[in-house]
C-alpha cells in the first residue's frame, strides 16, 4: 500500500487587534484646568519678582550702607549679618559678596581694610593706618605708639607697631609685653567670632609668656597672664 502523505495545515497569521477609536486618542480637555493653573502661577511670579524689584534694590542698598557703617566701626559680625541680607535681596551683587568677604577677613587681618577706607575717605583710620606703618626711629618708640593705639581702642592696629619693635629686638621685653596686651585687647573688645577670638587668646598667652621668660618679675606681665580666659575646647 502506498504510505499516506500527510499535509501539514497551513500557519494562520494573527488577526490583528482592533482598538477602538476612543481609546487611541487623549483627552486633552481634561488638562486644560491645570495647564491654565500652570499658566496663571507662572504670570504672577513673574509679575510678583518684577514688580518687586525696585523695592528688593532699595532695601538691598540701605543694608548695605547699614553693613559698610558698621564695618567702619570694626563690628564684623553685624556688619557681615548687614551684608548678608543685602546679599539675599541682590544675590549678583558683587560689591556685596566683597565687602562679607572682606569683613570676615579683616577681623584677622586689618590690612585688608585699607581699600574699604581709601574708597569711603576715612580719613581718621586712614592716619591712624599710617601712623601704624610709620617707621619708628627705635624699638622704644615703635612700643610707644603701639601703647597710644592700644589707649584708643584700637589693638588691630597697635599690632603692627609692635611687630616693628620686635623686628628691631627680638629680646625687648615690652614689644612682646605690648604684642600680648594688643591681642588680649582685641580679643575682649572686637566683635568676632568665636574662632577669631580664641586666635587672639592663643597669640596674647604666647607673647605674655614669652615677655615673663625675659623678665620673670615684671609684675605688669603677670597681671595680663591672669587676665586670659583659656579658650573653651
Amino acid at each position: 500500500m502506498a504510505e499516506e502523505t500527510k499535509v501539514k495545515p497551513a500557519a494562520t497569521e494573527p488577526k490583528p487587534v482592533k482598538v477602538a477609536a476612543n481609546e487611541q486618542k487623549i483627552d486633552i480637555k481634561k488638562y486644560f484646568p491645570l495647564i491654565k493653573w500652570l499658566i496663571i502661577t507662572a504670570i504672577v511670579l513673574a509679575v510678583l519678582y518684577f514688580g518687586t524689584l525696585p523695592v528688593r534694590s532699595r532695601l538691598s542698598e540701605k543694608y548695605l550702607k547699614q553693613g559698610d557703617q558698621l564695618l567702619v566701626q570694626k563690628q564684623y559680625l553685624s556688619a557681615d549679618l548687614a551684608y548678608r541680607k543685602a546679599e539675599i535681596l541682590s544675590s549678583k551683587n558683587k560689591v556685596i559678596k566683597e565687602r562679607r568677604h572682606t569683613a570676615k577677613e579683616a577681623a584677622a587681618d586689618i590690612k585688608l581694610l585699607l581699600p574699604f577706607w581709601q574708597e569711603k575717605g576715612e580719613l581718621t583710620q586712614l592716619s591712624l593706618y599710617d601712623d601704624a606703618n610709620a617707621v619708628p626711629a627705635n624699638e622704644v618708640e615703635a612700643v610707644r605708639l603701639a601703647r597710644r593705639l592700644i589707649e584708643q581702642n584700637e589693638p588691630q592696629l597697635a599690632l603692627i607697631p609692635t611687630q616693628t619693635a620686635l623686628d628691631m629686638d627680638k629680646n625687648y621685653r615690652d614689644a612682646w609685653l605690648y604684642l600680648g596686651a594688643a591681642n588680649l585687647q582685641a580679643a575682649k573688645i572686637l566683635e568676632i567670632s568665636a574662632d577669631a577670638r580664641s586666635h587672639y587668646l592663643n597669640q596674647a598667652k604666647s607673647a605674655l609668656e614669652k615677655a615673663r621668660e625675659l623678665d620673670p618679675t615684671y609684675k605688669p606681665t603677670h597681671d595680663l597672664l591672669a587676665q586670659i580666659t583659656e579658650p573653651k575646647t
